[in-house]
């Protein structure tokens, strides 16, 4: 798994909307949260999802977007999205190629991700990671934290 500390990969990926985005999208203009949670409309999932969702205007202000990646499908995604009226990006990550960039496949043969979210700064560099499996808020407010310690 990335650390902090190290550049995060400059991943290319499409958005359930079909939008494409890249790291270098955001590197010298925002701020990334990357959050990676096992699976559409699981409770736990949805609780993170909506707490994302609840504070997108905190985000906002620290210059930052926010962005869910699960090996779910598209069609997953947005069914997911409309339930719950998510207003960010999700990336179905089906080929799971941007999840292992990361490092937050499971092992053992599950075919779920980690709950692990990055805080990617303006330089592309990961300045959070966060791991909870059960503190579903710890996500979101720990993010919140890390953004508010970045310089600029």
């Amino acid at each position: 798994m990335l650390e902090v500390g190290e550049k995060a990969p400059d991943f290319k990926a499409t958005t359930t909307q079909g939008d494409r985005v890249k790291l270098s999208d955001f590197v010298g203009e925002k701020n990334l949260v990357l959050f990676f949670y096992p699976k559409d409309d699981s409770p736990g999932c949805t609780r993170e999802a909506c707490y994302f969702r609840d504070t997108k205007a905190e985000f906002e202000k620290r210059n930052a977007v926010v962005l869910g990646v699960s090996l779910d499908t598209v069609a997953s995604h947005q069914r997911f999205q409309e339930k719950h009226s998510l207003n960010f990006p999700l990336i179905p990550d089906k080929g799971k190629e941007l999840s292992q960039m990361f490092g937050v496949l499971r092992l053992g043969g599950l075919l779920l991700l980690k709950r692990v979210t990055f805080v990617i700064d303006r330089d592309g560099i990961i300045r959070k990671v966060i791991r909870s499996e059960t503190d579903m808020h710890t996500h979101v407010d720990t993010a919140l934290e890390a953004l508010d310690n970045l310089k600029g």
